[in-house]
This record gives C-alpha cells, structure tokens and sequence, in this order.
C-alpha cells in the first residue's frame, strides 16, 4: 500500500463461523488505517467501551494489546490502536475480547 490514510468498512466475526458477531456493534466504523513507510496502524473507534475489558490483535504470530488512545467515559467511548503486516490486509484479522455487560446494564427481560 501506499503511504496516507485509508477509511475501511468491517465487520465483527464470531470466531466459530462466518456469522456476524453481535460484538459488531460495539465498534464503530469506518477503522483509520495510518499507512507509512510500510508500517501499518489501525485506529477504531469502541463504543460502550466500559463493556470491552480487554482487546488483543494479532501481529507477528502473537495477539497483543491494543492501545487506549484516547478515552470519553461520558460518552463511553475509546479509540484504540494497533499495528498490522501488509499480509493481514488480504484475509481477517484475528482478534480476542473480553465483554463485561454488568447486571444492570443488561436488558431486561419480560416474563410471558
């Protein structure tokens, strides 16, 4: 890829299967990805951010942290990101949450 800034529409995957993961929503889209001498950064948008306790990417073999770079606890929102190969570019990027929902934030369900 050329150096400059690239906007890409995505999807959440569930891990088992190509369904649509109703993480999905929980993350903004586009992601930004900042192209520079080769070396590629992604920057994506969570919301309900107190939600997702914990995000790793893979990159070289290892899934590691995605950074916080920016955070709005009023608005529940955080931008993370981290750093793909040119290689990822071409299939899914694999990656682990963690999602926390407390108790009363959960919808309520309705007995019938």
């Amino acid at each position: 890829m050329e150096d400059g800034t690239y906007r890409i529409n995505y999807n959440v995957y569930t891990a088992d299967n190509s369904s649509v993961s109703i993480a999905n929503d929980y993350f903004d889209k586009p992601v930004t990805l900042q192209v520079k001498d080769g070396k590629i950064t992604a920057q994506m948008s969570l919301n309900h951010s107190s939600w997702i306790t914990d995000l790793k990417v893979q990159y070289n073999g290892s899934f590691v942290d995605a950074q916080s770079i920016q955070s709005d606890s009023k608005a529940n929102t955080r931008m993370v990101q981290y750093n793909l190969n040119p290689d990822q570019l071409s299939q899914p990027v694999e990656a682990k949450i963690h999602v926390y929902i407390p108790a009363e934030e959960f919808p309520r369900w309705r007995r019938i």
